[in-house]
């Protein structure tokens, strides 16, 4: 893996699912990850929250990745079921999801969302770069996180 994608999905509506703003935020990212990674391989992993299913659907149609892979882990939210981030908030355990994945792509791209996503980026860049910053992560953006070069960016 040289390049980490921590996804949030963008704007949805009562059902959880992504609404008109939201499936446009995430075909821009896909563009935009398409065009500059052209030539890359990607392995998608995604919260089993409807916004993060639905995105993952999106960005799998632009990478040409045959299947997303699908972790009840990464969902977050107050109502999550029993054996997810809700309930142990290990963020070890996030980089063991993320460590366990480094060989199956160029890129990984994870689609999280709510308390994950508030708090993994900047975990992962004090952890991985050891880098003391902070990472707000805006609704239907990215931040990629170059790891040979060791730099992060908030994209696209």
């Amino acid at each position: 893996m040289k390049h980490l994608f921590v996804v949030k999905p963008g704007s949805s509506g009562m059902n959880r699912r992504l609404d008109r703003y939201g499936v446009r935020e995430a075909e821009i990212l896909g563009m935009a990850m398409e065009e500059i990674f052209n030539g890359s391989s990607f392995y998608i992993i995604s919260s089993t929250a409807p916004s993060a299913l639905d995105v993952s659907e999106i960005l799998e149609g632009h990478l040409a990745v045959p299947k997303f892979e699908q972790i009840k882990y990464l969902w977050s939210e107050e109502n999550s079921p029993d054996g997810t981030f809700y309930h142990d908030q290990n963020l070890d355990r996030l980089i063991q999801i993320v460590n366990e994945r480094r060989d199956r792509a160029d890129a990984l791209v994870m689609v999280i969302h709510s308390r994950i996503v508030r708090e993994f980026p900047t975990y992962f860049l004090r952890k991985e770069f050891r880098i003391n910053g902070e990472i707000e992560l805006p609704k239907g953006k990215a931040v990629h996180f170059d790891l040979e070069n060791r730099s992060y960016e908030l994209f696209p």
